[in-house]
């Protein structure tokens, strides 16, 4: 459980980046702050929020529940990357090896 709640401030503060690239500037009102040349907008900061409650109501309801959520999102993590490999192979007609430049630092590692 410890293990969980180290890592979940980190996805849901990427939740924001993940809304932005795909939903463009639908959360980019309310005031706003700079941190690393990043401008985060309080609708970001809403967002992250609410994931943070939704998953600590999760933890909070009880085992049954997490131990079904964690498994759905294995599967959904699984299946995704499983499609994202079937898109690539399909995409570019098989797998190849990367086309590194000759001389560079990658001639040690292959």
């Amino acid at each position: 459980m410890l293990t969980y709640a180290a890592i979940i401030w980190a996805n849901a503060t990427a939740l924001a980046i993940i809304s932005r690239y795909i939903f463009g500037d639908i959360l980019c009102f309310g005031f706003s702050y700079q941190i690393a040349g990043y401008t985060v907008y309080f609708g970001e900061v809403l967002i992250a929020v609410a994931m943070l409650v939704l998953c600590s109501i999760i933890c909070i309801i009880g085992k049954r529940l997490l131990k079904w959520v964690q498994i759905v999102s294995a599967l959904i993590l699984f299946f995704g990357i499983i499609t994202a490999f079937i898109a690539i192979v399909i995409h570019n007609g098989g797998i190849s090896i990367p086309d590194f430049p000759q001389g560079g630092s990658y001639d040690k590692v292959m």
